[in-house]
C-alpha cells in the first residue's frame, strides 16, 4: 500500500528537530522515533500516531533523537502531582508539534489540580457559573 505523500506532510514533527528521518523514494519523508523494523516494512511513532511503510518504498533512514522521546523522557521525571510539570511540559510539546502529548500532559495536570486555568482554556474548556465545562456543555446552558 502506497502511503499518500499529503498524509505524510500532515504528521511531520516540527521541521529541524533533530528525530529518525525516513526518507522514501517517492520524495516524501517521515520524522519521528521508529518503533520496528523489519524486512518488508518500518513503522515510526510520529507523535500523532504511527505510519507504517513498506521497507521497499524507503530511499534511506538517518537516525537522530525525536522531540517525542524527550517528551517521553520529561514526563517519566515527573511526579504526578507537579501541576506546574505538567503545564510547562505541555507548553513544551505545543511548541515542538506534539499535540497529542500537549493534550495528555494538560489532562494530567486536570488529574491534580481540575480548576487549573491554562488546562482547561488549552483543551477547549469555558468556565460558566465558576465552574469548568467543556464547550460544548458551555453552549448548551448558554
Amino acid at each position: 500500500m502506497r502511503t499518500p505523500s499529503v498524509l505524510l506532510s500532515a504528521v511531520l514533527i516540527a521541521a529541524g528537530a533533530p528525530a529518525d528521518e525516513v526518507f522514501l523514494k517517492s520524495g516524501g519523508k517521515l520524522s519521528g522515533r521508529i518503533v520496528s523494523r523489519s524486512a518488508t516494512s518500518i513503522e515510526v511513532d510520529v507523535g500523532a500516531g504511527r505510519i507504517s511503510v513498506p521497507a521497499a518504498s524507503v530511499l534511506r533512514i538517518e537516525e537522530g533523537r525525536s522531540p517525542l522521546q524527550e517528551y517521553e523522557e520529561r514526563a517519566g521525571r515527573l511526579a504526578a502531582g507537579d501541576v506546574e510539570g505538567w503545564v510547562a511540559l505541555a507548553q513544551w510539546a505545543e511548541n515542538k508539534g506534539l499535540g497529542t502529548q500537549a493534550r495528555e500532559a494538560y489532562h494530567r495536570t486536570l488529574a491534580v489540580s481540575p480548576l487549573d486555568p491554562r488546562a482547561n482554556e488549552a483543551l477547549g474548556n469555558v468556565q460558566v457559573d465558576g465552574r469548568w465545562v467543556s464547550e460544548a456543555e458551555g453552549y448548551a446552558t448558554k
